[in-house]
């Protein structure tokens, strides 16, 4: 994404976790039309649940599922292949078995393990791994998941 448009873009997306800032060159709060600019018109806009407040972007050429807060900012990224979602070196698309441990190795310390995946909770990801691989990674701006019970957290993984 960095330096041109999304048709100069690789299908293949290597991006960098940036906690509570966003995945590569997107930013949390920018707004739905700065970010459709960036990736292109590509797209097909859903509501991921029956009670989502507004429609996800949906970048399946990329991989990325893109979710908006009712004033249109970019507030969550769901990662998944062909994306490469990376966090200090590690692609963390991968056996969940290993993912964690390579993730502790790198010092973003123990996650918290849900129903579905493992909460990076001070550096505002989530690896989506519902069996033994990781499938996708949510990546969430500070204060995200205030609004949501612990019980709704599992329905922004991918799908």
């Amino acid at each position: 994404m960095k330096g041109g448009s999304a048709k100069k873009m690789s299908r293949v997306l290597k991006l960098e976790i940036r906690p509570f800032e966003g995945l590569g060159d997107l930013r949390f709060g920018m707004s739905r039309r700065d970010v459709r600019a960036l990736l292109g018109q590509e797209f097909r806009s859903f509501k991921k649940t029956p009670l989502a407040d507004s429609l996800t972007d949906a970048y399946a050429q990329y991989g990325l599922h893109l979710y908006y807060d009712g004033q249109d900012r970019l507030e969550l990224v769901e990662a998944f292949q062909p994306c490469v979602p990376i966090f200090q070196g590690v692609e963390l698309l991968g056996p969940r078995k290993v993912v964690p441990d390579r993730l502790r190795e790198a010092g973003a310390g123990g996650p918290r393990r849900d129903s579905d995946g493992d909460f990076f909770d001070d550096l505002g990801f989530a690896l989506y791994s519902p069996g033994d691989m990781v499938e996708g990674v949510s990546v969430y701006r500070k204060g995200y998941y205030d609004k949501l019970d612990s019980s709704s957290r599992h329905r922004r993984f991918p799908v």
